[in-house]
Parts: C-alpha cells; sequence; structure tokens
C-alpha cells in the first residue's frame, strides 16, 4: 500500500511536465503558462505539490486565468501522462478602439 501511495502522489510519474494552450489567438500564452507554472508551485492541502495532476486544482488555475484575462470560456483538463490541456475561448469584439499605445477591444 505505501508503494503504490508512493508511485501515485510522490513519484514523478504523474508530474505535470507539458502545458498545453488551445484556442489563444490575442492571447499572451506565456502569460497564460506563467499563471500555471507559478500554481504548480504552490501546495494543495499543505502536503502534496500541484505540479502533480491529482492535486492541481483546475478551477483555480481557471479562476487565476480569468482575473487576468478577458475570455469567454476556460477549460482546464488533466491528460495522462504529464499533460495539462487549457482549451481557450477569446471574447469576439466588435469594436477596435486604440489610444496611447493601447488597444481597448468592445463587445
Amino acid at each position: 500500500m505505501l508503494f503504490i501511495f508512493y508511485l501515485l502522489f510522490w513519484s514523478g510519474i504523474f508530474k505535470i511536465e507539458h502545458v498545453t494552450i488551445i484556442g489563444a489567438e490575442n492571447v499572451n500564452t506565456a502569460q497564460i503558462e506563467q499563471i500555471v507554472r507559478n500554481q504548480m508551485n504552490q501546495r494543495r492541502f499543505s502536503l502534496f505539490s500541484q505540479s502533480n495532476l491529482w492535486f492541481f486544482s483546475s478551477k483555480t488555475a481557471v479562476d487565476a486565468i480569468n482575473q487576468a484575462f478577458v475570455l469567454d470560456r476556460v477549460k482546464v483538463k488533466k491528460r495522462p501522462l504529464k499533460t495539462l490541456k487549457i482549451e481557450l475561448q477569446e471574447k469576439s469584439s466588435q469594436i477596435t478602439l486604440v489610444s496611447d499605445n493601447h488597444y481597448y477591444y468592445l463587445d
């Protein structure tokens, strides 16, 4: 039982190594990946690293991405082995306003 517990939770078998972002056209994917990597460095339940697929909180990642960007939909899916898949759907803008080299998208 201890070996199985170690294998599932502390070994590197389920450690997230790849973050795939799909659907990003105008959003900086490096910033989204950085948000996810920062969360992976945190602990869950004060014991387990979120770099493990079993303990990564998808809801926390979705909330952090939605806080940083204005998106229609964000889905975080855990894919075996070692992959985290993030699907984005950006809001479609009807008007683009440019002011002092800042872009504002209005829907």
